[in-house]
């Protein structure tokens, strides 16, 4: 879009995207990490939140009229997105036994270069078959990040709250020693 080039031609506006997807990669995890401790019930609230700044900024894209705005919305999508691969991989390591570890690593890798993959070629086909816009295929792609959002913070929130109730809970070995 023209309209957007404000900050140079095309290939420099190109590579200020470039710049703040890295931006929102790198400065994502590290904001998240200060307020995220590697434990269960901050990790599944965190990669909730990592979702909804996903979340965020494609409404912030759908809605950009200028290029700053578009820059920050991708920065805020791509913390997003990273902070969601982290943290996943993170529960997946806590998660999967040892012996298992490398092969659900490498299906995790697998299952991501296809949805990479899946994902190109519904964007290119979306502006060439379909002849959507930039915006249209935002707001398609808000309605897919939408789904994996809700149902993760309905489970984020649910398995916090079973967590929250099992720690007051006391143990059997906890109510053995009190009672000996």
């Amino acid at each position: 879009m023209p309209s957007m080039q404000t900050l140079g031609d095309s290939s420099q506006t190109l590579g200020f995207v470039f710049a703040a997807v890295g931006v929102g990669c790198f400065f994502g995890p590290i904001l998240f990490n200060f307020f995220t401790p590697p434990r269960k019930p901050q990790l599944l609230r965190s990669t909730a939140a990592s979702f909804h700044c996903f979340v965020l900024g494609y409404l912030l894209l759908i809605v950009a009229s200028n290029i700053s705005l578009l820059l920050m919305s991708t920065a805020i999508r791509s913390a997003g997105s990273a902070v969601l691969w982290i943290y996943s991989t993170l529960m997946l390591q806590y998660l999967v036994p040892n012996q298992l570890l490398g092969r659900i690593m490498a299906l995790e890798m697998a299952l991501f270069t296809v949805a990479d993959a899946a994902s190109a070629v519904f964007g290119g086909a979306a502006f060439d078959l379909l002849h959507l816009s930039a915006r249209q295929v935002s707001t398609v792609m808000l309605g897919v990040a939408l789904l994996p959002t809700t149902v993760w913070t309905l489970y984020a929130w649910q398995r916090c709250k079973r967590l929250a109730e099992e720690a007051r809970q006391p143990s059997t070995a906890t109510a053995m020693v009190a009672t000996v």
